[in-house]
């Protein structure tokens, strides 16, 4: 669950890359502080995003991977889909419409 968590997180950190034009080595955090500024996230959702941050530098950097259970995991995993929609609006415009076949 854990790694699950990780890719999540990872999803979002590149998402933020791609709508800020950021070069490929912007840290996370100042990521996160760049949207913050140009008013993409508001500051609820930038904290959200740090506590991310933090949960994935621990997996990371620190090697620490926590046991999780599925609902947690879940929440992680759920949110980081809505950051990156909310990131990217009109590209997923009708997508709760459409059927999968």
């Amino acid at each position: 669950m854990a790694c699950s968590n990780a890719w999540s997180l990872f999803g979002v950190e590149a998402a933020l890359k791609l709508r800020l034009s950021a070069p490929e080595k912007t840290p996370f955090a100042k990521l996160i502080r760049e949207a913050k500024e140009s008013a993409l996230v508001s500051e609820h959702l930038a904290d959200l995003l740090d506590t991310g941050r933090e949960i994935r530098n621990r997996f990371v950097h620190q090697g620490m991977q926590t046991t999780w259970t599925l609902g947690m995991a879940g929440q992680i995993i759920g949110t980081s889909f809505q950051i990156v929609a909310e990131l990217y609006p009109d590209e997923t415009a009708g997508i709760e419409s459409a059927s999968i076949t």
